[in-house]
């Protein structure tokens, strides 16, 4: 499967690389980069325009498209309003890369499936056999998505209470000083600490996810698409606080991007896994 990469670098500086396969608007086919939270891209910059421009894909095809911006795009020194990307290509954003704050935008490509074993290929007179081709992350929605996550969350729930009370056994059996400010805060104390660390600890790792969504074929990932830090992932939690306070409405996905509350108040989203 090709995987589309966009890297951002800032006054020659390395800033962040952001797979675009991860990103839901790379399947509805138009992709949007500007200096708002609102776009699929944030560049928060001043020199770019509140939407600068937008990545339209086509396959495996992908062309900038500038959005009347004041300070264009640039393709070695030339403005260019439509370019059709090529990996390894470089898009200016500003007059020149000298320019205070000005921001470069590559763009490459990666194959990532198997590459067949040439000596099968010479068993077989020169031929391959077809392979089952990896599927990328699907875009979210729908009554499916939505059944998805409320599964992966109950799993995740069933996984926490028993691991709170593993933790809550060990906590009465050593008698633990929690115990001399009350019994209720002990309780209270544990869950929040079990439930803590679970989702912060699995969601900020290699696999983005809890136990429950990686069965469900989920993933969590940040507003560029990529894998969220521990600081993150734990604001993610206690936001969920939030979510559950007002009668658990915060939980439905009723916002941009099939959004929960707690997603858009840190501005991560869930999304299918790349099988």
């Amino acid at each position: 499967m090709l995987k589309h990469y966009l890297t951002i670098y800032v006054d020659g500086k390395k800033q962040e690389t952001i797979c675009l396969n991860n990103l839901e608007a790379f399947y509805s086919g138009r992709i949007s980069i500007g200096r708002l939270e609102s776009n699929d891209i944030v560049l928060a910059y001043p020199i770019v325009s509140r939407t600068h421009a937008y990545l339209e894909v086509q396959g495996n095809k992908l062309e900038l498209v500038d959005n009347g911006s004041l300070n264009k795009l640039r393709v070695g020194g030339n403005i260019s309003p439509r370019i059709r990307l090529a990996s390894g290509m470089k898009v200016l954003i500003g007059t020149s890369p000298r320019a205070v704050g000005a921001i470069v935008l590559q763009y490459n490509v990666i194959d990532d499936a198997p590459q067949p074993d040439p000596r099968m290929q010479q068993s077989m007179g020169g031929h391959t056999s077809m392979q089952p081709q990896r599927r990328g992350a699907a875009p979210q929605g729908g009554k499916t998505f939505f059944a998805q996550r409320v599964l992966a969350m109950m799993i995740d729930y069933m996984i926490c209470m028993f691991i709170w009370f593993g933790a809550f056994v060990l906590i009465f059996i050593t008698g633990f000083p929690w115990f001399d400010h009350g019994f209720e805060l002990a309780v209270v104390l544990a869950a929040v600490a079990v439930g803590w660390l679970y989702y912060a600890l699995l969601e900020s790792s290699a696999k983005q996810a809890t136990l429950g969504k990686l069965i469900m074929g989920l993933c969590v990932v940040d507003a560029h698409g990529a894998m969220p830090s521990f600081g993150l992932a734990s604001k993610r939690f206690f936001a969920k606080i939030l979510s559950g306070i007002i009668l658990g409405i915060g939980f439905l996905p009723i916002f941009g991007h099939k959004q929960t509350l707690h997603d858009r108040l840190t501005g991560c989203r869930v999304v299918k896994q790349n099988l």
